[in-house]
């Protein structure tokens, strides 16, 4: 039932230019946490929510975004669809997983990650065969880093 739907909107979004794939998986990423808004605790990261301003922005929208990129899609994607098991499903969990179970700050923390990382495995392993590695590994890190930056922003607003 809702197969044709999704096949629709995963060609509208892999039809997209490169900004728009960006702004629509940044879009995305808040909509997949959705379904646990209600676990919601209020925890923030505790080690970033030491640091100042700047610090927060450079590691959080600049550092993190390439560092989590690599070690929970680039790497975990390639391992599980190219060298190990050859299984797309199993690379996009075991991503998603990795990412998930890195934010490990509450279970509102993991679960939400968990669903971000998933998005971000998909849309990571679509583009890397529709277009290319360089296209996929930075509209996953611009997306993360713009995630990151408006999650930023509320919380040095109502800290």
């Amino acid at each position: 039932m809702f197969l044709p739907l999704f096949k629709k909107l995963s060609d509208k979004l892999f039809s997209l230019s490169f900004i728009g794939f960006v702004l629509a998986v940044w879009f995305l990423s808040f909509v997949v946490v959705l379904p646990f808004i209600f676990l919601n605790d209020g925890t923030t990261n505790p080690v970033i929510a030491e640091y100042d301003i700047v610090e927060k922005i450079f590691i959080g929208c600049i550092m993190a975004p390439i560092i989590e990129t690599l070690l929970h899609q680039s790497l975990p994607i390639y391992i599980f669809t190219k060298v190990w098991i050859k299984n797309r499903n199993i690379a996009i969990f075991i991503s998603a997983l990795s990412f998930g179970l890195v934010h490990f700050y509450s279970l509102y923390y993991v679960l939400t990650t968990f669903a971000g990382g998933l998005l971000y495995a998909w849309a990571y392993l679509n583009f890397c065969e529709r277009r290319n590695f360089g296209y996929a590994f930075f509209g996953i890190t611009l997306a993360h880093s713009l995630r990151n930056a408006v999650t930023i922003t509320v919380d040095t607003i109502f800290q």
